[in-house]
């Protein structure tokens, strides 16, 4: 019993020297505390870089992420992995434009989902296994009866994100056989997929073949897929448009197509004068019906307000800008046109008009330049076959002083992101924090561009 006493006497001196230890430990003398405030902010400053840095580099991550997802849904279906890989390849094909670059990614997704998937539920008779290019392709019913709308969407249209990467890589052997899997099947091509790309890579497969026929049967194909997925597409058996058609930028694009191939099969050679002019009136009717839908929209976004008919046209780009350049393309076209006709003055009043529209503006973009030097040199050689000198080198005076620019210039946000972007694939998340201190305390260096680090595979 003695013991326990003692014991426990014990026990109690020592939790009070342990509370005088604390008590001594926390009432510091004044230079003691001044000395540890000193590390203390230390620590503050490190704790706030650290956070810092964390912030930079998760809301830069997310950023790209988030773009990537608004381009282009990326479905929860597929692995983690596999978003990150189409992420990489979003942002370099869309964002740095370097399409070349993005092949390797997406070909990376589709061989990753491929063996995924059971042997059945692939298609293995078209694939060939020589071709590094190829991949399995899961079947059509696949994708129709098992996948999510979302994950279907997302494969058709990486398969064609894919395809015009490869031919940005001089494939075009691969990306033929890659497009003919999508748009010569009927149950992927008239029910899965974006309607608008869709079309695109049908048009884009049409031109590979470089066959007027081979394009005309896409165009048709086309035209078809585009009206069943947008019943209020409306145009005639002549290919025009009727009342009420909400049109899209494809759908559009489609009809212009249509339009230059009738033209292209008049200079065909043995072609017969009445099929010669058959064919020029077929592309001028189409071309005319295209212009009187472009300068009704015109005039209607002059006329709004509210910005309510951006809903009525959700799918077609009303800016005044891309109405413009449109018109002026049609414009030019129709140009052509009517001279093959023999209407030789109304030929050059349409040309004049299209300089007209772009002369002043042709810089605002891209697009703009190579049709306004195109219509000069033809109004030159109008003119001179006209024998009129002065207004043919009037015309060529003009073309030199016009600059083409490949692409448009950004905005803010893109530029910022594409900026951002080639600083995180070259030095990583934290290289954006590196580089915002080497310019403000050291020499700025230019930020590299994937060419000289990046690798094609």
């Amino acid at each position: 019993m003695f013991r326990l006493l003692r014991s426990g006497a014990n026990a109690r001196s020592l939790s009070l020297h342990r509370r005088q230890s604390v008590r001594s430990f926390i009432n510091l003398t004044p230079s003691q505390r001044s000395n540890l405030g000193g590390f203390s902010k230390v620590f503050n400053m490190l704790a706030g870089a650290y956070l810092g840095g964390l912030v930079i580099c998760g809301g830069s991550l997310y950023w790209i992420y988030s773009d990537a997802n608004e381009r282009e849904n990326i479905p929860f279906d597929i692995s983690y992995p596999n978003q990150i890989e189409a992420v990489k390849a979003i942002n370099k094909d869309d964002v740095l434009q370097s399409p070349q670059y993005a092949a390797k990614h997406y070909r990376k997704i589709l061989q990753s989902i491929s063996e995924e998937e059971p042997q059945d539920n692939l298609e293995l008779d078209s694939y060939d296994a020589n071709d590094k290019f190829d991949f399995p392709m899961i079947k059509s019913k696949v994708l129709l009866d098992e996948k999510s709308n979302k994950f279907a969407n997302f494969y058709i249209n990486i398969i064609i994100r894919y395809a015009k990467s490869l031919l940005s890589r001089n494939k075009p052997e691969s990306a033929t056989k890659i497009l003919k899997k999508i748009i010569d099947n009927d149950e992927i091509f008239f029910n899965l997929g974006n309607a608008e790309q869709i079309s695109s890579a049908a048009q884009l497969l049409g031109k590979i073949s470089q066959s007027t026929e081979v394009q005309v049967a896409y165009l048709m194909r086309t035209i078809e897929m585009l009206t069943r997925a947008h019943p209020s597409l409306k145009i005639d058996n002549q290919f025009l448009i009727q009342e009420n058609c909400k049109v899209t930028n494809e759908f559009l694009h489609t009809l212009n197509s249509m339009a230059f191939l009738y033209a292209k099969e008049s200079t065909r050679s043995g072609i017969s004068k009445s099929d010669k002019n058959e064919v020029l009136s077929n592309s001028l009717n189409i071309y005319l019906s295209n212009l009187k839908v472009l300068t009704d929209i015109q005039e209607r976004v002059s006329a709004e307000k509210n910005g309510s008919l951006k809903k009525y046209y959700p799918l077609f780009d009303i800016s005044p800008l891309n109405l413009m350049v449109q018109i002026a393309e049609i414009k030019a076209h129709i140009s052509e046109v009517i001279w093959a006709k023999g209407f030789k003055e109304n030929a050059i009043s349409w040309g004049e008009e299209v300089v007209d529209l772009l002369f002043n503006s042709y810089n605002e973009t891209s697009r703009a330049a190579p049709i306004l030097i195109s219509t000069l040199n033809n109004l030159s050689t109008m003119y001179a076959k006209m024998n009129d000198k002065v207004n043919s080198e009037r015309c060529l005076r003009m073309t030199q002083g016009i600059e083409v620019y490949e692409l448009d210039r950004r905005n803010w946000h893109d530029e910022t992101l594409a900026r951002f972007s080639r600083i995180i694939y070259n030095r990583g998340p934290l290289g954006i924090i590196e580089k915002a201190l080497t310019e403000r305390y050291g020499s700025a260096k230019p930020i590299a561009n994937l060419e000289e680090y990046d690798e094609l595979d």
